[in-house]
């Protein structure tokens, strides 16, 4: 088979044996490809000493069995770190373990350096942001941080979200975080719990978050397309609480003023 491969600053096809199935894999042929060019420039900028794969650069997710996820264990992420085209992973499985997991993995990848991550666990935000993740491997101290968050709590209160994000930044230098950002972590993660209907298994996660656009006046309705996608019983008094106990964490006043300005 072809491959379009970088190497040293240059651009060429490349003959390749297909690659042997293994058990729980599939075999795909490319008919069709999406190209980013800003992805693929900088890969043809950072290629000298290496061959890189170009195509559209691939990202693997773990995410929670409660939204129908699969348990994916650490010798899966093992492997899938050693693919080439794999930059970023996004770990969501709502489950400290799995977390581990993954990080450990891309951690004991000699392309640990390649790959990106960033936490998709609502109810471990800040946490999973300020953490250094430290593994033993191979004798040697590895450490990685998980650099942002692809998170559906960010789908509203976002202008806080980023403000957030750079705050962390600063502060995970330190040899100390400050004890109010624990503090702040408990707190954003009780307040997604109310928006994301934790209580009922996230049945209400995409009316929570459309309630809060609502409120806020950035939409209309918080009906969705589906009549199965409604409020949990209580869900509104629950983001009634968590509006009333922790007002810095919305940006009602950022959107009031983005409105009023359109």
């Amino acid at each position: 088979m072809k491959v379009v491969v970088s190497s040293d600053r240059t651009v060429r096809l490349e003959e390749r044996d297909i690659p042997k199935i293994k058990d729980h894999y599939v075999l795909i042929k490319t008919k069709y490809s999406a190209i980013s060019p800003g992805t693929e420039l900088s890969q043809i900028e950072t290629s000298d000493g290496r061959k890189v794969c170009l195509g559209y650069s691939a990202m693997g997710e773990a995410v929670q069995p409660a939204v129908g996820g699969r348990l994916l264990s650490y010798e899966f992420w093992r492997e899938a770190a050693e693919i080439e085209n794999l930059y970023a992973i996004k770990i969501a499985p709502f489950n400290r373990y799995q977390t581990l997991d993954v990080v450990r993995a891309v951690c004991a990848s000699e392309r640990r350096g390649d790959i990106a991550l960033y936490t998709g666990n609502d109810d471990h935000i800040l946490l999973d942001l300020l953490t250094t993740f430290r593994f033993t491997i191979d004798g040697k101290t590895v450490e990685k941080r998980i650099v942002g968050g692809l998170l559906g709590q960010w789908a509203v209160w976002t202008a806080k979200a980023v403000e957030l994000l750079e705050e962390i930044k600063k502060v995970r230098t330190k040899d100390a975080i400050p004890a109010e950002y624990l503090a702040l972590a408990n707190e954003l993660t009780d307040a997604n719990g109310a928006v994301f209907d934790a209580k009922h298994r996230f049945a209400g996660c995409i009316s929570g978050i459309h309630e809060v656009l609502r409120r806020q006046g950035l939409l209309k309705t918080a009906v969705c397309l589906s009549e199965k996608e409604k409020l949990s019983p209580g869900q509104a008094e629950e983001i009634d609480r968590i509006y009333e106990m922790y007002p810095h964490l919305n940006d009602d006043e950022f959107v009031k003023k983005f409105l009023s300005d359109d």
